[in-house]
């Protein structure tokens, strides 16, 4: 009820209104079990958003907009997609495509030119395929015991010490990754497992012809605090001209690796403008608004695309927008 036409029309009059930025994933099959949205979950976004008067915009749209350069339809949302799997492009390309909705899938261009697979897919594949029920694991704050017993004490596993690698100095990554293969017993593979294949640089120049945009998100996905200078000029640029490289009309949006406030500074804002880049998305929850300040198009926020239906509706009306002004 809250969020029918007439309540809504009410509201937006009283608190204004943003424009949502949606970001996924990783996908996963409708009827097999695993850690991402579903092609039918996205199709029931869609489809509330079409039967309720929204419009799609690409990211890109959002930010022109922002810049006073063109005009948006009514109440726009627009999506993302971040590192650039291949499950991005089998299962959630083709409901955007049927839908004519764009989406801007943000890739790690080391990925797709099979230089690399992510360090947070190895600390992943590492602890989900390891056969010890305890590992001990030296970190910054000190050596911790992690129990890998049950899919569910793995996934708390994993996501402590991701969020501790995301706080190192990048040149101890790799070693706190051996230190993490030696204790789990598994060994990392040269090349990324089927479940962490990326997009082949072919595919994402057929899904350009069928309207999916695709934006740099640096080679190798560092936490770009974390490095020098010179590797965040190499991570930021290298990843640019890749994708000019490869594709005809790669969208000037740049998607900053992990997106903490704490996770780039004006360095990289500095480099982004550098290589004519028009704006920047971080992973901060958060509506897009018009605002004085031109740096505010290198941080702009994102929603994480939630898993239910209510929640996801509760962000593209009134009622998210205006429980974030009443804070």
């Amino acid at each position: 009820m809250l969020a029918s036409r007439p309540i809504s029309a009410i509201a937006t009059r009283i608190f204004g209104s943003g424009i949502p930025i949606f970001m996924l994933h990783r996908m996963v099959q409708d009827d097999k079990p695993g850690s991402g949205h579903t092609p039918s979950f996205v199709r029931q976004c869609l489809e509330f958003l079409k039967e309720n008067g929204h419009s799609f915009v690409s990211v890109e749209d959002v930010i022109q907009f922002l810049r006073g350069k063109i005009t948006l339809p009514t109440k726009p949302v627009a999506f993302t997609m971040d590192d650039g799997f291949e499950d991005q492009a089998t299962l959630a390309a083709p409901v955007f495509s049927e839908f004519n909705c764009p989406v801007t899938i943000f890739v790690i261009t080391g990925m797709l030119d099979g230089l690399l697979w992510p360090w947070f897919c190895q600390v992943e594949y590492l602890i989900d395929n390891s056969k010890v029920d305890v590992i001990e694991l030296d970190l910054p704050a000190g050596e911790k015991t992690f129990a890998l017993n049950s899919p569910h004490t793995k996934s708390l596993s994993i996501s402590y010490i991701l969020q501790a690698i995301k706080d190192l100095n990048w040149e101890s990554v790799p070693e706190t990754i051996d230190k993490l293969a030696h204790a789990t017993q598994v060994e990392i593979p040269l090349a990324p497992p089927p479940n962490y294949k990326p997009i082949t640089w072919d595919m994402a120049r057929k899904l350009e012809n069928q309207g999916i945009c695709f934006g740099p998100h640096t080679v190798s996905h560092p936490i770009l605090s974390g490095v020098d200078d010179r590797q965040a000029e190499q991570e930021i640029t290298g990843s640019w001209q890749r994708i000019n490289d490869e594709l005809s009309s790669p969208s000037r949006v740049f998607c900053y690796p992990n997106g903490r406030l704490s996770d780039y500074g004006s360095r990289e804002v500095d480099i982004i403008r550098k290589n004519g880049i028009v704006g920047a998305i971080s992973t901060v929850a958060g509506y897009a608004e018009r605002s004085a300040h031109a740096d505010n198009l290198y941080n702009l926020p994102r929603f994480g695309l939630p898993g239910s239906l209510q929640d996801f509706i509760q962000y593209c009306t009134w009622i998210e927008y205006a429980k974030q002004k009443l804070r």
